[in-house]
């Protein structure tokens, strides 16, 4: 029989189960995600759309109209909870909001008024589908640019869906007026069967993304200290890969000094001031570090209370000058936020990016930190062939003098 696969109560049906199956992902997606709030009100959209198809299905076998009007305004609902959830990310997200609450009232409105008018109520199904297309039109324009980045493409495919739903019922609208013609019937079929497929592909895209996003978030964590979210030591080689890249490319700044910082007898801290006050005395070590550094500076903590700054394309006289400036707030903020009297040592060298390892030019940083240890702690000491390094000289006669700022003297 023509059109009996396309029958719209198995379609409703089929949707409203997939529909249903798709909450539950995004309820326990919701639970580790990125955006949690977002996902879980989407989770809600989908379960609320499940719902009004599934009113939609037992249209048949109630009162004409009836059943499909309330199927129809709980989809309504389910797009307000989505545009709810985009406006996590979009900066129109209130507008977006109100302005489907308006077309979703509007519809209700039109629903009352047309109820039974026509035994077969197709001035009620057409303003319907109009006053839906119209709101998924809007919709679809101010969804389409996000203010976050990151999802970006999800508002697009998400601002698409609704333009292509909204297409779909303004044509259903438009061939209602021919009802009894049997390719009309047919286009209908179709074409709910396409809008009933963009409401599962809409949640589908929302989950792909998701899980990227979640991928990436796992991937970011994985090179970060999770105490004070610098770089650990797989995030600083991460760093130094993209700068020996860019060194033998023949940018600027392939020369990188390499700062290690370590807090002067930090195990009395905990000792004496307990592990909470020690992990605050962590955090403002990277608080201060951050301040200090330049946006494209990396800052990372090896473990314990040893730390490093990679500054690219600096001087050795100007990673002096940051280290100072690191040294000497970090011991203020500390006293400011705690009441603790504490210093911090450091070891400074430039190493060619391109040339060198990184182990190679931690070592030589560290030798320099532990000179500075050595010589009573709270200082700074420069590695004296970092004086030469971006000239390719050779290395300075270690002579054991320095001038009034660390520096060796040739």
């Amino acid at each position: 029989m023509p059109g009996a696969f396309l029958d719209l109560a198995t379609i409703s049906v089929v949707a409203a189960v997939m529909l249903a199956m798709l909450s539950a992902s995004l309820f326990h997606i919701a639970t580790h995600g990125p955006a949690p709030h977002a996902i879980r009100l989407w989770g809600q959209s989908c379960l609320v759309a499940a719902f009004g198809l599934a009113l939609k299905a037992l249209e048949p076998w109630s009162t004409p109209g009836a059943l499909q009007a309330f199927g129809d305004l709980l989809l309504g609902a389910s797009i307000i909870l989505q545009a709810a959830a985009l406006s996590q990310f979009s900066r129109y997200g209130e507008r977006i909001v109100r302005t489907l609450v308006i077309f979703n009232i509007v519809h209700l409105l039109s629903t009352i008024q047309f109820a039974g008018l026509d035994p077969q109520p197709q001035v009620r199904v057409i303003c319907s589908n109009l006053i839906s297309a119209a709101g998924l039109f809007t919709a679809a324009f101010i969804v389409w640019r996000p203010s976050r980045k990151d999802f970006a493409r999800l508002s697009q495919i998400i601002a698409a869906g609704y333009a292509l739903t909204g297409l779909i019922l303004l044509a259903q609208g438009v061939t209602r007026w021919h009802a009894d013609s049997l390719a009309v019937n047919d286009f209908i079929s179709w074409s709910y069967m396409a809008g009933a497929a963009l409401q599962v592909l809409l949640p589908l895209a929302l989950l792909t993304i998701s899980y990227g996003q979640l991928a990436k978030q796992l991937a970011r964590s994985a090179l970060l200290d999770p105490l004070t979210q610098a770089r650990n030591r797989r995030g600083l080689a991460e760093a130094w890969s993209l700068l020996q890249a860019r060194a033998r490319r023949g940018d600027e700044g392939w020369h990188v000094g390499v700062i290690l910082l370590d807090i002067d007898l930090f195990k009395k801290v905990n000792q004496t001031h307990g592990h909470s006050a020690g992990d605050t005395v962590l955090q403002l070590v990277v608080e201060v570090m951050r301040a200090t550094a330049r946006r494209y500076d990396t800052i990372g903590r090896f473990g314990g209370e040893e730390f490093c700054m990679l500054l690219p394309g600096v001087t050795i006289r100007q990673a002096q000058v940051v280290t100072e400036r690191v040294r000497k707030r970090f011991t203020e903020l500390v006293r400011e936020r705690t009441g603790i009297e504490i210093t911090i040592s450091a070891g400074i060298t430039v190493a060619n990016a391109g040339q060198t390892a990184m182990e190679e030019a931690l070592d030589a940083a560290d030798q320099m930190l532990y000179v500075a240890k050595r010589e009573g702690r709270d200082r700074a000491r420069v590695d004296p062939d970092a004086l030469r390094v971006v000239s390719g000289m050779a290395p300075l006669q270690r002579t054991g003098k320095q001038d009034e700022l660390g520096f060796p003297l040739a």
